[in-house]
């Protein structure tokens, strides 16, 4: 009895697509290894390529038996100064056929560093199962919502999803487009098959990422303060984080303050009424920001 099926997106990884080291390696991508990305990315992964071959979203530990989800064509780099991966994702999902344990189906993927934290789960055409939870939430183009679904995390900014994000994505009408911490996920069912495929993906992908508004999603990626975030990112509770600012050296404060992050605004404050003060008087989008912030560092606990 064999493992996998054998129809065209539902059997082996096809073979690498023609041309494409030689193409990535002219945009800055180079071979990249499997695992490309830890498990929380690799779920959210998971349950979009689920939904856009119409099965319910799992978690990624559900898997009833099935084989593992695996990449192939994956190539990696820098694009101005953003981590960018390009891979075909292949993911065995189950089959009523009594001949075959399971089917596997495939997915293209663009993903995307982005300077910080975007308040939305994702992006998603309208279809029979969703990859987020929760209610969606209107633009304010009809046109728009009859056909995608956007889902917040934690509250919505409508300002993020512009006319001009609204006008990119609507030519893209079988994308679904995944946030997670600071990586965007461009997803669409069916594999690369040629090179002209990735190249036109990934500036269509940079092309959304340089429409949404500069004023949420910084156009620059500064790796100067990573040290300090992941520092953040250890907090657990808000005295740890008021005891955190209190405690940053001048240097610190300097680099903060010249930092595309949330935390910017907090560079300069140096008592908890300040703290608090200062958080209060944030933008919505911002301060959703701070708190997926915490959101991440709870959940990584």
């Amino acid at each position: 009895m064999p493992l996998f099926g054998h129809r065209k997106h539902q059997g082996q990884a096809a073979p690498g697509v023609p041309g494409l080291a030689e193409a990535a390696a002219a945009r800055g991508l180079y071979p990249a290894a499997d695992p490309l990305f830890g498990s929380r990315d690799l779920s959210v992964i998971h349950q979009v390529s689920r939904t856009l071959h119409e099965f319910r979203a799992r978690p990624l530990n559900v898997r009833e038996g099935l084989p593992p989800m695996f990449c192939s064509d994956a190539y990696r780099g820098s694009i101005n100064g953003a981590t960018v991966t390009v891979a075909n994702v292949w993911t065995p999902m189950e089959t009523a056929d009594l001949r075959v344990a399971a089917h596997v189906h495939a997915t293209s993927l663009v993903a995307l560093e982005l300077p910080t934290i975007v308040p939305l789960q994702g992006i998603e055409p309208r279809q029979k199962f969703s990859a987020f939870g929760g209610s969606d939430v209107p633009t304010g183009n009809p046109a728009f919502d009859a056909r995608f679904r956007v889902v917040p995390l934690l509250g919505f900014a409508p300002e993020i999803v512009t006319p001009a994000v609204q006008t990119l994505v609507l030519a893209r009408s079988t994308w679904t487009f995944a946030f997670h911490d600071t990586t965007l996920f461009s997803i669409a069912e069916g594999e690369f098959v040629t090179t002209n495929d990735v190249t036109q993906r990934l500036d269509n992908v940079l092309a959304i990422v340089a429409a949404f508004p500069a004023s949420i999603v910084p156009r620059q990626i500064d790796h100067s303060v990573d040290d300090l975030i992941v520092r953040f990112n250890q907090l657990h509770s808000v005295d740890e984080a008021i005891v955190f600012l209190q405690n940053l050296s001048d240097d610190d404060r300097a680099r903060l303050a010249a930092s595309p992050t949330p935390l910017a605004k907090f560079a300069d404050v140096r008592n908890r009424d300040e703290i608090t003060m200062r958080f209060l008087s944030l933008p919505e989008t911002e301060r959703l920001q701070i708190l997926a912030m915490f959101g991440k560092a709870g959940h990584e606990a």
